[in-house]
């Protein structure tokens, strides 16, 4: 959900704040492991840039996540170079700067807040969203002065649809999202969702997640591997009928089909975790 959240701030959302796309930030990675200078690692959540204010955020969530003194001393240690030579065209200035951040939810605030210091934190709480500490960039500083309101906004939640770290069921849901939209397009002419290897093809994985191309491409291998292995139970599951009917439908003959997927989905989804299914 931070993470969703976060990079709603780096566009133009008609329901959430776009304060960090106002000040021209886009988000350019999600995951990637860095390097910093001492040779140890960080990997930041979100990478934005802003050409406009010459600077950077490595943004790290914190949902929930106990905040790890060794962590921080790595972020600590990290230059403007070790982002550089990441980033799809940096400004090219020499007065480059970059915010370690930190995004949490008010519920986790204090805890967070008590283990960062000095690393300037958003916080997205029940009806506003704040700052605590400073950012390098007066206009980032200027734009958070004071809480912005959340009241009757809605949170985006599709760019970044599932980590390698949800629930089995969770992920299960969006597979069976990527099951009916292959199942769907074979009909007219494309690739059957039966075959294996369609599956694991970035376009199809893009489709669900918006931001594919930004995630790293370790993210993306532990994301790959487990879509395919829910993939693959949900086939040896009764679901594969269902697959069937509706990519072998006659012309407009899809609401029976289309129907007795969803049903089998929902039956799936009310059974045990989906290591079962087909064991």
């Amino acid at each position: 959900m931070l993470i969703n959240y976060v990079i709603g701030l780096c566009k133009k959302e008609k329901n959430w704040p776009s304060t960090f796309a106002d000040l021209g930030y886009s988000v350019q990675l999600i995951e990637q492991t860095l390097r910093v200078t001492s040779g140890k690692t960080v990997k930041p959540d979100i990478v934005a840039v802003s050409n406009r204010t010459v600077h950077c955020l490595a943004i790290d969530c914190k949902g929930g996540v106990t905040v790890e003194e060794d962590q921080l001393s790595r972020y600590s240690e990290m230059r403007a170079e070790d982002l550089a030579r990441w980033i799809d065209s940096p400004p090219n200035s020499d007065t480059f700067e970059f915010d370690v951040c930190l995004a949490d939810f008010q519920e986790e605030h204090d805890e967070v807040a008590a283990h960062s210091d000095p690393f300037p934190i958003v916080t997205f709480g029940q009806n506003e969203l704040s700052r605590t500490r400073d950012f390098k960039s007066d206009e980032i500083n200027k734009a958070l002065s004071d809480p912005i309101s959340l009241r009757g906004m809605t949170p985006p939640l599709s760019y970044y649809p599932f980590s390698d770290q949800d629930d089995e069921q969770h992920i299960t849901k969006k597979v069976m999202q990527i099951l009916l939209h292959i199942a769907l397009k074979t009909a007219r002419g494309g690739p059957s969702a039966l075959d294996g290897r369609v599956i694991e093809s970035d376009e199809i994985l893009s489709k669900v997640h918006p931001l594919w191309d930004l995630i790293s491409e370790e993210h993306k291998g532990r994301l790959r591997n487990r879509v395919i292995r829910i993939f693959q139970r949900l086939l040896d599951s009764e679901l594969k009928g269902h697959v069937e009917a509706v990519e072998e439908r006659r012309g407009y003959k899809i609401q029976g089909p289309l129907n007795n997927f969803t049903k089998k989905c929902e039956e799936l989804l009310t059974q045990p975790p989906i290591e079962s299914f087909g064991s």
